[in-house]
């Protein structure tokens, strides 16, 4: 299965609007305090990377001093023209696209600090914006406890907003970072039972998800999957749930059901990707060979080559397990016959 982690953090820019180059997910923004132009993407245009010549410190004093005032000793400021008044909300989206300029170069310590000095200039004005992208660099630089206490912040002053969803599931993902699971199981349970209308809804089930699977809580695994196939059908993402659907029967060793979930995946109703569809059919195959039911798993990998023979790597892949349900069959038949023998010499000897 495609890692969920890349999806996570271009979901993680949604509330702000912005997504790096390599992200693949950019919703529209909400409107905030500040305004922020957007090019063609939706995406506001960046500067250029810092240049790495100069100390990230330098450069931050830098552009804090264009941005704030210079205050250098022994300039002389009263021989220049005086300066063009430029609003509050102004220096704030200034200020703003310096902290982007430091988070997309992965400068997340830069960014932190753009952002904490921006909430420390204003902290009477209602900057969610700026304290949502500062919670995100203190999670990128680990240091979780700061990026709850503003996760927090957020979901107390602006409870309804795209904000609060967004930082209610990074509060959740900060949880599993610490280790602490039975906390993150609520706060995605709350996000699930209370926020249906969260943008970050189905990112909370697929975590929820997650965390059962590894903790190997299958039956609350097989519930959440049930509850994704329902209220998410025919998407890659009910697809994805029936084959952990399927995983978490096998794991309760109820074959015959993960063999059912299989079978539906193989209804060609365009719901499921080919390739999720190969890749069930040989998930049947394994299990009638764990269950050394060889010549059912011989015909299932054969089917496999007929149907799905032009996805990559299933011919292959069929093709070696075929040559093991032979040898299994072969082997299943010299037991069973020395076990013919066996008794009928028992039977003989009384």
């Amino acid at each position: 299965m495609r890692p969920i982690k890349t999806l996570v953090f271009a979901l993680a820019l949604l509330p702000l609007g912005l997504f790096a180059a390599d992200k693949k997910m950019a919703p529209p923004p909400p409107t905030f305090s500040f305004e922020a132009s957007t090019d063609t993407a939706g995406v506001q245009a960046q500067p250029a990377t810092p240049d790495q010549s100069v100390p990230q410190d330098a450069t931050a004093t830098a552009a804090d001093a264009q941005l704030f005032g210079s205050g250098a000793p022994g300039s002389d400021d009263s021989a220049l023209p005086a300066a063009p008044s430029i609003s509050d909300e102004e220096l704030i989206s200034n200020s703003m696209e310096v902290a982007y300029q430091f988070y997309h170069a992965e400068d997340f310590v830069g960014a932190s600090q753009a952002c904490q000095q921006i909430v420390d200039r204003y902290p009477k004005k209602d900057i969610l914006g700026t304290r949502y992208l500062l919670a995100l660099c203190e999670e990128h630089n680990r240091t979780y406890p700061d990026a709850l206490r503003q996760y927090a912040y957020i979901i107390k002053h602006q409870p309804k907003s795209t904000f609060a969803n967004a930082a209610a599931f990074r509060i959740g993902l900060c949880h599993l970072a610490l280790g602490r699971t039975e906390e993150a199981i609520r706060t995605f349970r709350d996000i699930i039972d209370f926020n249906p209308q969260s943008e970050y809804r189905l990112q909370a089930f697929i975590h929820l998800g997650n965390v059962y699977r590894s903790e190997g809580t299958w039956r609350q695994a097989e519930v959440i999957y049930k509850d994704m196939i329902r209220l998410y059908p025919c998407t890659s993402w009910s697809a994805m749930a029936d084959q952990y659907l399927a995983e978490a029967y096998a794991h309760q060793g109820e074959d015959s059901a993960a063999i059912r979930v299989y079978r539906l995946m193989q209804d060609d109703n365009g719901c499921v990707p080919l390739v999720m569809r190969a890749q069930a059919q040989l998930k049947i195959g394994d299990i009638q060979m764990a269950e050394r039911e060889y010549q059912d798993a011989l015909q299932t990998y054969k089917t496999a080559i007929r149907v799905y023979g032009d996805v990559p790597g299933i011919e292959v892949y069929s093709e070696e397990r075929i040559e093991l349900a032979r040898d299994g069959r072969s082997s299943s038949a010299t037991l069973e016959s020395r076990g013919r023998v066996v008794n009928m010499r028992e039977a003989v000897s009384q």
